[in-house]
Order: C-alpha cells, then sequence, then structure tokens
C-alpha cells in the first residue's frame, strides 16, 4: 500500500511534510488541517524547501540560471562534440575509445 503524504503550507509555502494514516485516519487529519494537502502520488512530487508553492495547484520552481562556469563548461562540451563529428566520430565512439563506458 502506497504511503499517504501531505504538505502543511504556511500561507502559499511548504512547510512540513507529514505521513498520513490510512483511510478515514488519514481523511479526519486532513479535515481538521485546512493548511495541508495531500501530494500523494503526485509526479513530480512537490517538497519542503524546494521552491515550490501551492495558491490552489502546485507550481514548480523555475529552474535557476545557470552559472558562468556551468555555461563555459557547456560550451566547451557542445564545442567538443562538434569536432568529434566533423572527424566523422560519433560521442560513442570516442568515450569506447578512451574507456569511459564499458564495450
Amino acid at each position: 500500500m502506497m504511503k499517504r503524504i501531505a504538505i502543511v503550507l504556511d500561507g502559499i509555502t511548504p512547510v512540513n511534510t507529514i505521513v498520513l494514516g490510512a483511510g478515514a485516519k488519514g481523511d479526519e487529519w486532513l479535515e481538521a488541517n485546512p493548511n495541508a494537502v495531500e501530494v500523494t502520488g503526485l509526479d513530480p512530487q512537490p517538497g519542503v524547501g524546494t521552491g515550490w508553492t501551492y495558491d490552489g495547484e502546485w507550481v514548480a520552481p523555475v529552474p535557476a540560471e545557470p552559472t558562468p562556469e556551468e555555461l563555459a563548461i557547456i560550451e566547451a562540451r557542445q564545442s567538443a562534440i562538434a569536432k568529434l563529428e566533423a572527424l566523422g566520430l560519433t560521442v560513442d565512439e570516442v568515450q569506447v575509445a578512451f574507456g569511459l563506458v564499458a564495450e
């Protein structure tokens, strides 16, 4: 049986996660705590401290912008892939050649 989960809200911000009792016990707890919303089975599942908000429906956090260092790594990786492809090699072939993946 799947564990029932609820998130307690402070306004629109999740502040606590609760494991609900099965059946009527969990339903009664939810009725007595209108600042809690059941999240059992949601995918992706909202969480406390992860940037989710709730205002009648769950809103996922906006992904963070990459840092300048992360952007440099992404650009270097894309450049390397383009050079390999220009030579007629695939990324998979290079990974096998350098022992980065099992053959």
